[in-house]
């Protein structure tokens, strides 16, 4: 069989990706991705074959560094033009393929797989993903209302995409000579969702128009070792609290990394902190901050004391196996449902503002990471609820689907 996949977002959207397509190789099946072009690089280096296209998603994100709703809108026209690029780059693969699988804000999958008569996956990332009126979507964090105001989100949600996109989506799909699409969410989902999460951080929705799979999370597990400047660091002390923001960009990278190292002085803590997107960063660096590149989280959250992130659905997952205590400082989207998942499980202190200027309350988020024997415990007992055949579950679905 050959599946090519459509992978559009950060590394946190891709590397789940990258994971299925290793899962499906090991099966024995020919594996194609095309995914953004800075994350061209990070499919080859796991030996499948990739092509790019699309947007640059670390432009996005420095346009929506403020996290208020109207520079999140602002990015909707940006997305008008993904469905003829995403076409025009998979169309060639797509006459190939025996199975098309998307993720993220892959637009035309069913299209494609509709132009050549293939079946068609579409995998969330995050319970949000799938319209019910037990959630109230993706773009306005709200949780806890009525299944009435989650129904009422929801129509706000398909009208935005429906204004920003459907038009030049059916004009892809008349080039193609196919009729048009009502409505851009439910072209995106398809008939065949799978929700990659795992059930102990959160459940997909009871309710849904069609039936979901949730696998488990796919985690890209490569084996990857830590550099050797941050080995060092985590050599040279007790385990260092973990702060990382990833593909986040920050109105105030500066400001914003004074105070993570005042807190981490406060907590009397040693501190890891990611540069991520944001540029984070000091030079020189205090002698209890080590300031990190890339790491692999699989490889370095078991060995810190607690993570501090930005609640994308990878990094939550990863803090989650590793068994530390890990607090989410969201900014957007489906990361305000993170926390509230973190929370729920009893695994993170009292939550802090993420742009408060004051460093006390995160210094005692960190102490209570690192010295609250219960809150350590619970993050151990969520771990051992965690599932890890996420991929091989996933694998299995779309084989006996086909």
């Amino acid at each position: 069989m050959r599946a090519l996949i459509g992978a559009f977002g950060t590394r946190g959207d891709v590397q789940p990706m990258v994971a299925l397509g290793k899962g499906l190789v090991a099966r024995g099946h020919q594996v194609t991705l095309v995914v953004p072009p800075e994350s061209v690089p990070l499919v080859k280096a796991h030996g499948l074959e990739a092509h790019p296209a699309g947007l640059d998603y670390e432009a996005i994100s420095k346009r929506v560094a403020s996290g208020r709703l109207r520079d999140v809108f602002s990015v909707l026209p940006l997305l008008r033009g993904q469905p003829r690029a995403h076409l025009d780059a998979m169309e060639p693969l797509a006459q190939k393929a025996d199975l098309l699988i998307g993720s993220s804000v892959f637009l035309m999958g069913p299209t494609l797989a509709e132009r050549f008569d293939i079946p068609y996956a579409y995998f969330a990332l995050v319970p949000l993903m799938l319209d019910s009126d037990e959630n109230p979507g993706p773009i306005v964090p709200l949780y806890g209302l009525p299944r009435w105001a989650n129904r009422l989100l929801w129509g706000v949600t398909r009208t935005v995409w429906n204004v920003a996109i459907r038009r030049v989506m059916n004009g892809v799909r008349r080039s193609l000579g196919l009729g048009p699409r009502p409505d851009v969410w439910s072209e995106v989902l398809g008939s065949r969702p799978h929700l990659a999460v795992d059930a102990a951080l959160a459940k997909g929705p009871s309710r849904h128009r069609n039936p979901v799979v949730q696998t488990g999370s796919l985690v890209l597990d490569d084996g990857a070792s830590l550099s050797a400047d941050t080995e060092a660091f985590l050599s040279a002390g007790e385990p260092p609290v973990y702060l990382g923001f990833g593909s986040m960009s920050d109105p105030d990278p500066r400001g914003t990394t004074a105070r993570l190292v005042e807190a981490a002085r406060l907590a009397g803590a040693r501190a890891i902190i990611s540069r991520g997107w944001a540029g984070l960063g000091l030079d020189p660096a205090p002698p209890h901050v080590h300031f990190a590149g890339a790491e692999p989280h699989g490889a370095l959250f078991p060995r810190c004391a607690g993570v501090v992130h930005h609640g994308g659905a990878g990094t939550t997952h990863a803090a989650a196996r590793a068994a530390v205590p890990q607090l989410v400082l969201p900014q957007i989207l489906d990361q305000f449902f993170w926390r509230r998942c973190t929370a729920a499980a009893g695994v993170s202190p009292p939550s802090v503002d993420r742009y408060g200027k004051d460093p006390r309350p995160l210094a005692s988020a960190l102490r209570a990471m690192r010295d609250d024997a219960a809150l350590r415990e619970r993050a151990k007992a969520l771990a051992a609820r965690m599932s890890t055949d996420g991929v091989t579950r996933a694998v299995d679905s779309l084989l006996s689907r086909r």
